[in-house]
């Protein structure tokens, strides 16, 4: 994405992506992506990043929303498969946990 960084908040220059994140079907529906999810951005945010990137499935924005994911630019992907471009920060992340 041309850009990129023009869409983060101001001040966040580290970014990482994180790519095929997923759980099992049959324990779908609970706590457990919410869990694994903020686990893993504040790992990542430990680390030498300072915004965390997804492209998260349109089908699952409201739970990516709910994590604390900020929606930025237009849809990637084609017909079958649409993705919104999401970043999440120490400080969305503080508002959930």
């Amino acid at each position: 994405m041309p850009n990129l960084d023009s869409y983060f908040p101001h001040g966040k220059t580290k970014p990482c992506e994180l790519r095929l994140l997923s759980v099992k079907k049959e324990y779908r529906g609970g706590k457990i992506f919410l869990q694994i999810a903020l686990q893993l951005m504040q790992y990542v945010l430990k680390q030498d990043c300072d915004i965390a990137l997804i492209s998260g499935t349109t089908k699952q924005e409201k739970l990516y929303k709910h994590i604390g994911f900020v929606p930025f630019a237009h849809l990637v992907g084609d017909e079958k498969a649409k993705f919104q471009p999401m970043f999440i920060t120490h400080e969305t992340i503080a508002l959930k946990i």
